[in-house]
């Protein structure tokens, strides 16, 4: 198996909820690329999904954190790519989704833009939702992590 080739492209969905702050950055990396690694997603594909995934929590959290304000993350992997999904647990607010100005979260967003076939932000009430779906042939010829 070639560095970053995937063994098991879909299976069980990654899940996750840790307290909305930077400190549960590290925690969230480790169970994502424990989850990847499970799949055999290896290499510079690993690195690029594990960076997504950090982008958009971070990008989730703001200065007014309440401590009892929690990140939710999902993922899923098929044949095509994985979809990373981020949301706090603050509203219900329906809003449109939108493509979001790269600018507005800092960096982070745009880094996922350059990873990402989709990029979409759904704000709420209170919070924000933040959608990446990467294809796994993108992956495997421009990894962006090095």
């Amino acid at each position: 198996m070639q560095m970053g080739q995937v063994r098991e492209r879909s299976g069980p969905a990654f899940e996750c909820a840790v307290p909305a702050c930077s400190r549960s950055l590290a925690q969230l990396r480790g169970r994502f690329t424990d989850w990847l690694s499970a799949r055999g997603v290896a290499g510079p594909a690993r690195r690029d999904l594990v960076l997504t995934l950090s982008e958009l929590a971070a990008a989730a959290l703001d200065d007014e954190s309440a401590a009892d304000r929690r990140l939710r993350v999902d993922a899923c992997s098929d044949d095509a790519g994985v979809v990373i999904e981020v949301r706090d647990d603050r509203g219900a607010v329906d809003t449109p989704t939108r493509v979001p100005d790269l600018g507005e979260r800092g960096a982070g967003l745009a880094v996922v833009a350059t990873l990402a076939e989709v990029l979409a932000v759904r704000e709420c009430e209170g919070g924000r939702t933040m959608r990446a779906r990467l294809r796994w042939e993108d992956l495997a010829s421009q990894p962006v992590s090095r």
